[in-house]
């Protein structure tokens, strides 16, 4: 009998059950963190776009209380840089995987600063409802 101990003792490694077992459990939690952390850089992606679209919306914004931008004019990564460039260091990129390769645009389609009516678009735009306009006049001022 105490040779069956022995001899089971100096066997080193892991039995293919208990292997079986941690692959197993390893599977389960790769289920379940996958689909996480795929949300996850969905949400840091929908975040940055946010990001810099509030930072285009503050460079326009700037650019026309200075007066150097006129209704219908448009910003791009390559239009209007003359006039960004005084604004914002570089032009932000759409966050990969939001809206394939997309650049954002800047389009000022109304400016009244006497009235208070400024609507500037900004796309692409998450929602599909909100144009991603800006309108001073209903109380984003």
């Amino acid at each position: 009998m105490l040779a069956y101990f022995n001899k089971k003792r100096k066997r080193k490694g892991f039995t293919l059950v208990e292997l079986v077992v941690v692959v197993a459990i390893l599977g389960i939690l790769a289920a379940v963190a996958v689909p996480r952390v795929s949300a996850y850089r969905k949400e840091a992606a929908e975040n940055a776009h946010k990001a810099n679209k509030k930072t285009l919306e503050n460079a326009a914004n700037l650019a026309i209380f200075d007066g150097v931008v006129e209704e219908g004019e448009t910003w791009g990564s390559e239009e209007g840089v003359e006039i960004w460039k005084k604004y914002l260091s570089s032009w932000p990129e759409v966050p990969k995987g939001l809206f394939g390769d997309t650049q954002y645009t800047v389009t000022f389609e109304k400016i009244d600063q006497e009235q208070g009516d400024i609507i500037i678009t900004i796309s692409p735009d998450l929602e599909e409802d909100n144009q991603g306009s800006t309108d001073l006049e209903e109380g984003n001022q």
